[in-house]
């Protein structure tokens, strides 16, 4: 399948769906159906996802090896412990699956978005098998696009409620890089050397009207998140009033 338009049939699929649970599973059968018992066992244990866990993966050594280090940053970055968040083999709770809104790459995140909304979230051991049909869609290239979608995670499940937290500590650093510069250059004028010409003085300027611009993106997106929970506030208390 191809990984973009991945996110959006399962959120198709997730919607749509009426049971009180949702199973996916990948057509390549890398993952057994006959696994399915071990997440349906375990999810029964008033857990609201279930997730494989190829703990004796049946694929090439680079992608175990940037499939680990992905696990690795994703518990370092979020807490949690699970060494396999992208199997496809996983069993939800109804409530769970259509609470997901998944674009992008975001589907590769599916655990951690689900316990970022307080939802029970573990994994179970699972037999995996070498791929019987499709061809592999990770490429060398994929890492690339993986890291993006992190930080972007990283952003959306820490700072999207205060902006200015993250933009704040990046603007501190441009501007502190600017100011030094300035500050080293403004020695050496004072004794007597000329700076006019120094590209030095080009990255003081830049990096400190840099950290200036990064400080008020954030301080705006703050004001803008503020009024738009202003705002909602205002429309639920109007709405508990007609009612």
């Amino acid at each position: 399948m191809d990984p973009q338009t991945k996110p959006s049939l399962l959120l198709i699929g997730f919607q749509k769906s009426k049971g009180d649970f949702v199973l996916t599973i990948d057509a390549d059968l890398q993952d057994r159906p006959d696994q399915i018992g071990k997440l349906q066992k375990k999810i029964n244990e008033e857990w609201d996802m279930v997730s494989g866990w190829r703990n004796e993966r049946k694929d090439s050594p680079y992608k175990k090896l940037t499939s680990k280090l992905f696990n690795l940053m994703a518990s370092a970055f979020w807490g949690l412990k699970l060494n396999d968040l992208n199997c496809g083999l996983k069993l939800y709770r109804k409530g769970a699956a259509k609470s997901l809104n998944l674009y992008g790459g975001l589907h590769r995140f599916i655990p951690i978005l689900l316990h970022q909304e307080g939802f029970r979230v573990t994994e179970v051991p699972v037999v995996h098998d070498v791929r019987k049909f499709g061809k592999s869609k990770y490429t060398f290239m994929k890492v690339f696009t993986d890291i993006p979608d992190m930080f972007t995670m990283l952003f959306l499940s820490k700072y999207s409620n205060r902006p200015l937290h993250f933009f704040w500590l990046i603007g501190l650093i441009f501007g502190l890089l600017g100011f030094l510069i300035l500050f080293y250059l403004s020695i050496i004028w004072l004794q007597g050397e000329s700076i006019g010409r120094r590209p030095l003085l080009i990255f003081g300027v830049l990096f400190t009207l840099a950290g200036i611009q990064v400080f008020f993106t954030g301080f705006l997106a703050d004001l803008f998140i503020s009024g738009t929970k202003s705002n909602k506030s205002e429309e639920v208390m109007v709405k508990e009033q007609s009612d």
